[in-house]
């Protein structure tokens, strides 16, 4: 017979381990080992891990709170892709450089090994420029 799952949310790790030292009495392990080792058992290295792991999700979630799109911005790289999607030219812009780069990521098959020889194949068949060979020294 299969087991159901029971799970078991705790707001504050802290006073849940006060309440299980009280609980085990003189077999109690001190505070921070007995936090540890509930951290352990929510999947965590040790405590530290499972604050820095609460910390780093709260600060993403602080980041999806991102500035509108500057429309100006995609207008221009835009302008840098034929009606196909393939790429005129590159652009000279930092900012417009970037997102261009998106728009070349976004035609590389996701999850997959890509030798050098098949990266350079899908690039060449997205954009029309090709690189200006050096000039002859005198």
């Amino acid at each position: 017979m299969t087991r159901k799952s029971l799970p078991l949310q705790v707001d504050d790790l802290s006073h849940f381990s006060r309440a299980l030292a009280r609980q085990l009495g003189e077999a109690s392990p001190p505070h921070l080992t007995l936090m540890n080792m509930l951290a352990r058992a929510a999947g965590f290295q040790n405590l530290q891990h499972q604050r820095a792991v609460q910390a780093a999700a709260g600060r993403l979630a602080q980041a999806n709170t991102a500035a509108p799109a500057d429309h100006r911005l995609i207008e221009r790289t835009l302008t840098q892709f034929d009606a196909s999607g393939r790429l005129l030219r590159w652009p000279s812009r930092r900012a417009v450089q970037t997102l261009a780069l998106f728009g070349l990521w976004a035609v590389f098959p996701p999850d997959t090994l890509l030798s050098e020889t098949e990266v350079n194949r899908i690039l060449l068949a997205e954009h029309e420029f090709r690189t200006p060979r050096p000039c002859a020294g005198p």
